[in-house]
């Protein structure tokens, strides 16, 4: 029975190129420990090695997969992710509704609290749309304590596609200050919906969206971050949305028939 596996390597692949060299240098030292000592065993590499190919959506994946696990690179593809059919044809944004949308989890790694704070500081209404990762610990409780209908909003649950693709279409822009990400399903969704996008100067940003989007600093401050929020916010009425290619599902799949069929 051939084997193929998906790997997510949302924080791996986000690395500076001198994080990535030096754990190059101790997964290459773990693989040559005893594997019955438990110190040579390493999970991605326990998962890739007895695979027959292996899938990834990001060539910044890739590069890690065949680089840092010396995965031979013919038994590595990426693969895009695909949308929905509704935000495929989703019309342009009509950007009236006078706020700034923020999609996903309200967890540390999305980075929601700071944000509000920022919304707060420079009075930037930011409407988040998400549910809370842990609902009784203290990052949620400071969060939803800046709630204030004004300049952070709250949606915690969306009960549908049509109502998300309204939500965007009515923002100004669309903001992520997500400390990483692999494949992010809602800065696509929000591009489908004809917005201009705000993120982390991150390799998976940069890869999908290059300067077709805008940018927080890379080193972060709080003071320049607010600044690059207040432009992005004055400016996001006008400024255009990227015209990335956006992938369906049913494309997707044939890319992976024609990957299952030359293993099969």
């Amino acid at each position: 029975m051939k084997v193929v596996t998906t790997l997510l390597l949302s924080q791996t692949c986000n690395r500076s190129p001198t994080q990535l060299w030096l754990r190059k240098l101790l997964i290459g030292g773990l693989r040559r420990l005893p594997k019955q000592a438990g110190a040579g065993r390493d999970t991605v590499w326990a998962s890739c090695s007895p695979c027959d190919h292996i899938i990834v959506g990001l060539e910044a994946e890739r590069r890690v997969v065949v680089e840092n696990y010396r995965i031979p690179p013919a038994k590595v593809s990426t693969v895009p992710l695909g949308l929905p059919e509704a935000f495929l044809k989703a019309q342009t944004a009509t950007r009236e509704g006078g706020y700034l949308i923020s999609v996903g989890t309200i967890a540390p790694v999305k980075r929601s609290l700071e944000l509000a704070r920022l919304a707060h500081k420079i009075e930037v209404p930011v409407l988040f749309v998400g549910k809370p990762f842990e609902p009784d610990n203290a990052y949620w409780r400071e969060f939803s304590s800046l709630i204030d209908g004004r300049w952070v909003r709250h949606q915690p649950h969306v009960s549908s596609e049509p109502e998300l693709i309204q939500f965007f279409r009515a923002a100004r822009g669309f903001v992520l200050m997500s400390q990483y990400e692999n494949w992010s399903f809602v800065a696509h969704e929000a591009a489908a919906c004809g917005l201009p996008l705000l993120l982390m100067n991150l390799p998976w940003s940069r890869e999908r969206f290059g300067d077709q989007a805008n940018y927080f600093p890379k080193a972060w401050d709080e003071n320049s971050s607010a600044a690059v929020l207040r432009t992005f916010y004055e400016n996001a009425a006008t400024l255009p949305a990227p015209h990335v290619k956006l992938h369906g599902w049913p494309e997707v799949a044939q890319r992976l028939k024609q990957i299952y069929e030359v293993l099969s």
